[in-house]
């Protein structure tokens, strides 16, 4: 109830004022309106929408197929050389090179609708990056970095990720700060204009008329929403103080990430730097290798990763995303937000249930956690207890590489 309380106070500056994009919003909402009119001969992009959609199933058939039938022929390497959500390395070995060719063919295609300068300012300081990757590797870092196989090089220590001198996640962690501190900067008037409709400061005012929720109300979702959960959290053993930082980090994570994605249509994965690191800053700013003494250590790494900072799969992200990429397709459908909010509400809460009966009890039931768990697999294997691993996630954002 917390990113869906914070997309009902920013909507009408994000979508309304600001004009967000939301790429994912725009895909959607074309092919809605294409398949509305899709009996109509006369509609403009009849032809060119199903020729896309065929293109598109012969295009992603292979992806598919491959998985499902071990005896379909492997059309874009995805069993031998693929690593992570798509990614084909095409580098010669012997230098440190660790970039990859996106293999999703609907990636390509979405780029087109992506603003040029935004674009631009990703490959530019992705060229930036990469050079300083190459001049360290000539100075004598990263050396082991030819060692590795493909996904190595992006999260093996030594590695321009993790390790001096680039560290390249400690100053993603910076980034996402200074971007949180600058939206709030950026918004004050318009946070403080909301502040005023909730205390009744601005009756009469038209600023409410077309929100899913009062201000008051939503302020309300938000606020108590977070004393519920750090009270939930404090009654689970976690101190006061990590009890409002666990939360807190999740805002700042998905507010600046949302914001990203909302702008490019992709964002960084959270989990890995930005929440943790966000939380140790905080909590244990001049700790390196925490010892696990108290409850706060030996759960903070896990709520981190797998429940706060996770993708968009958790609760913090699948909420915010869900939230104001709707408020987006009413702006563009005309819709009534009241009627979008109720939806979101009725929807989310069974559809995150769900998904957790189906993680924590159904799935490690029917299949094994081996074969749904890499790294929990790996650890048992490796005699690593589930404790130091999560701790190992925590201090390092490393997968276990041997």
């Amino acid at each position: 109830m917390i990113t869906i309380g914070i997309a009902n106070i920013f909507r009408r500056e994000w979508i309304e004022i600001e004009k967000i994009p939301f790429p994912y919003t725009l895909v959607y909402h074309t092919c809605l309106v294409n398949v509305e009119n899709i009996r109509r001969r006369e509609w403009p992009t009849r032809t060119t929408f199903l020729t896309g959609l065929l293109v598109g199933f012969i295009l992603c058939l292979p992806i598919g197929a491959t998985y499902m039938f071990p005896w379909f022929p492997d059309i874009y390497s995805w069993k031998v050389n693929t690593c992570g959500p798509g990614s084909q390395w095409f580098a010669p070995p012997g230098i440190p090179w660790h970039l990859g060719i996106n293999k999703h063919p609907t990636f390509w295609a979405f780029m087109l609708i992506i603003p040029i300068h935004y674009l631009f300012s990703t490959l530019f300081y992705l060229l930036i990056f990469e050079i300083a990757v190459f001049a360290s590797y000539a100075a004598g870092y990263y050396t082991e970095m030819t060692q590795y196989d493909f996904c190595g090089r992006n999260w093996c220590a030594p590695s321009p990720y993790v390790s001096p001198p680039i560290q390249i996640s400690v100053i993603s962690t910076g980034a996402m700060i200074g971007i949180f501190i600058s939206m709030i900067i950026y918004e004050r008037r318009y946070i403080a204009e909301t502040l005023s409709a909730a205390f009744g400061r601005l009756r009469g005012s038209e600023v409410e008329s077309r929100e899913p929720t009062s201000y008051r109300s939503s302020w309300i979702m938000v606020i108590a929403s977070f004393i519920l959960m750090m009270a939930f959290f404090m009654y689970t053993g976690l101190s006061p103080w990590l009890s409002f930082v666990v939360p807190f980090a999740g805002v700042v994570t998905w507010m600046v990430t949302g914001m990203v994605w909302g702008r490019i249509g992709f964002a960084y994965e959270p989990c890995y730097d930005l929440t943790p690191a966000m939380i140790r800053v905080m909590a244990w700013p001049t700790q390196l290798l925490p010892e696990v003494n108290s409850v706060d250590y030996a759960l903070v790494p896990l709520l981190s990763r797998e429940h706060i900072g996770h993708y968009a799969a958790a609760g913090f992200g699948s909420a915010f995303y869900a939230s104001v990429l709707s408020y987006k397709m009413t702006d563009l459908a005309r819709i009534n937000t009241k009627d979008v909010f109720k939806l979101i509400v009725v929807s989310l809460f069974p559809a995150l249930f769900v998904y957790l009966l189906c993680k924590i009890a159904l799935l490690p039931g029917l299949f094994g956690a081996r074969r749904i768990g890499y790294e929990i697999s790996k650890a048992i294997s490796s005699g690593t207890s589930g404790i130091d691993l999560l701790i190992y996630r925590f201090q390092k954002p490393l997968y276990i590489c041997s």
